[in-house]
């Protein structure tokens, strides 16, 4: 079994954001836990492939295969789930007693659990039992609420169901001695009430029953989003929240942005409709915060890029975008200001990067402006020149790449720049850039002279971005295809960098790919190492896509053609 190194990984994830706030409490970092660490552990958890935090292993590949998002960012969410329904004076001290107990001599993650158990102070709640529901099988549940008024409307129920969230479908040998169910705190928020009491849905429990008096029409779950679990509701629910939204009474950054990852989530497996989703974010031309516009954006721009083959309907997606950011763009502008906060430069970076990709106009004057920054700094690539564009250096870059000339001049100073530059961030940000050019020539240059000594920041990028930042799937499948051999014997099989290329052919959404794609890994399974987890996660990402597509395109396409 492994278990305690594991979840070690996940309490330094989890710790290291505590650390921050302490040291700089205006950064609001913590409001960022939900969409940068349980959100990627849930994306991940929801997979039919995924695995419990505590498995078996009978081999060195498959141990270094278990330390990934599972191990580092769900082992994360489940600490911080903890910490919230135990109360943080109790996790400390139950924490304290079992690095005083432990200190010299090995442990379980069983006794983590019994020694926060002896701090709880809720005997209502067993924390081992508790926890073995989230350790010992792997995904999450997600809970539905229906709201019942009495009919003198002096008492509104709150009734709860649980089942398990899941990508597709199960595997054949796919079972858990608990069933899928869970011990699940729920809490909610209501007009008038930031967060409720906890709640405990049992698995034994068929239905659990809130009461809230008078006439209750919408609650929130997952009060602040402090639980590892998704919230549905009833279409008169949803369309309330939505007004809600726009109404500005939901005020709270994870609460909204739990929202959004549970509406969109929620939808990707046809439990609600994609329309829904969609018009949660018609408010979002007002949203100021990073955090929760930044997750607005990614549920918007997944729904828009997977119907890129209708031009009507993408042109209005474009124009959706673009008009929800530009207030946003003029608002925060080029110029850094002295009182700014810790996240208007992600703000800024990401709402300009966005608007100069879908504005699809080269005199626009927000492109106009990158333009004129990359060739000035182009010019003089000087500290003082970067330090002028620091926060917007990645929309910059790529932004010339997308309006380059037809002599792709900028590609190739670019590319001068790249070979020039001595530091490893910013030649990735110079790679993702140059992968974004329309000329395919180019992108195959880029790839074949990955493979030359001294390439910079490893040849394996080059092919990892030209097919995902420059959305080349077709040429970036062929061309690990191709030399899947060379990539092998250069960073050995065992290496997680294999699993970073197995993964590249999940962005497919068609059965004749799915058939490419699974004899190809067949073909070469003697030669795929740490990449065979990769492997069978790409594939049912893969069934995942086109079920997907034969639920949602449509809607989706009827959603943005609608608009004005």
């Amino acid at each position: 079994m492994v278990e305690r190194s594991v979840a070690e990984r996940g309490f330094a994830s989890f710790v290291e954001y505590y650390g921050i706030d302490a040291a700089e409490p205006d950064w609001k970092i913590l409001d960022f836990f939900y969409p940068d660490e349980m959100t990627t552990a849930m994306n991940f958890d929801s997979s039919p492939s995924s695995h419990p935090i505590s498995v078996s292993v009978e081999s060195p590949e498959e141990l270094s295969g278990l330390f990934d998002t599972i191990s580092y960012k769900k082992g994360a969410s489940i600490n911080w789930m903890m910490q919230k329904f135990m109360g943080e004076d109790a996790f400390k001290a139950g924490l304290a007693a079992y690095i005083k107990e432990f200190q010299w001599g090995n442990a379980a993650m069983v006794d983590l659990f019994d020694a926060l158990q002896t701090a709880n102070t809720d005997d209502s709640v067993n924390v081992t039992e508790v926890m073995l529901t989230w350790t010992m099988q792997m995904g999450f549940p997600y809970v539905d609420v229906v709201l019942e008024t009495a009919k003198d409307e002096s008492v509104t129920k709150i009734k709860l169901t649980q089942a398990r969230f899941l990508k597709g479908d199960a595997l054949p040998d796919d079972i858990s001695e608990y069933g899928y169910k869970w011990h699940i705190p729920f809490t909610y928020m209501k007009e008038g009430l930031a967060e409720s009491a906890v709640t405990w849905l049992k698995p034994n429990q068929a239905e659990t029953v809130v009461e809230e008096a008078g006439v209750v029409t919408w609650v929130k779950g997952n009060a602040k989003g402090n639980y590892y679990y998704i919230t549905n509701y009833e279409a008169s629910v949803w369309g309330e929240l939505s007004r809600q939204l726009t109404a500005g009474n939901i005020t709270s950054a994870t609460d909204k942005t739990s929202l959004f990852y549970d509406a969109f989530s929620l939808a990707k497996i046809g439990k609600v409709q994609y329309s829904t989703a969609l018009d949660l974010t018609l408010y979002a031309v007002n949203e100021t915060e990073y955090v929760v516009l930044s997750r607005v954006l990614s549920g918007v721009l997944f729904a828009g890029n997977s119907i890129e083959e209708d031009e009507t309907a993408t042109a209005k997606y474009w124009a959706y975008v673009t008009a929800m950011l530009k207030p946003r763009v003029d608002e925060v502008g080029w110029t850094v200001k002295v009182d700014e906060s810790f996240t208007t430069p992600k703000l800024r970076d990401m709402v300009i990067r966005n608007y100069c990709k879908g504005v699809h106009n080269a005199t626009n004057p927000v492109v106009l402006e990158a333009l004129q920054k990359f060739d000035t700094f182009a010019a003089d690539p000087s500290q003082a020149n970067k330090a002028a564009i620091a926060d917007v250096f990645v929309s910059v870059m790529r932004t010339a790449i997308i309006y380059d000339d037809e002599n792709n001049s900028r590609w190739e100073v670019m590319s001068t720049l790249l070979q020039a530059s001595d530091w490893e961030a910013d030649q990735k940000i110079y790679i993702a850039a140059l992968a974004r050019t329309s000329n395919e020539t180019l992108l195959r240059k880029m790839v074949t002279e990955s493979f030359k000594e001294g390439v910079k920041a490893g040849c394996w990028r080059y092919l990892y971005y030209v097919h995902y930042q420059g959305k080349n799937y077709d040429l970036g499948w062929e061309l690990l295809k191709e030399n899947w051999d060379v990539y092998a014997e250069k960073y050995n099989t065992t290496s997680f960098t294999m699993g970073y290329l197995t993964e590249m052919p999940d962005v497919f959404n068609t059965q004749e790919k799915y058939d490419e794609v699974k004899a190809f890994f067949d073909s070469i399974a003697d030669n795929i190492g740490t990449g065979l987890k990769a492997s069978i996660e790409a594939l049912t990402k893969i069934k995942s896509n086109i079920k997907w597509r034969a639920n949602n395109a449509e809607t989706v396409k009827s959603w943005f053609n609608a608009l004005p």
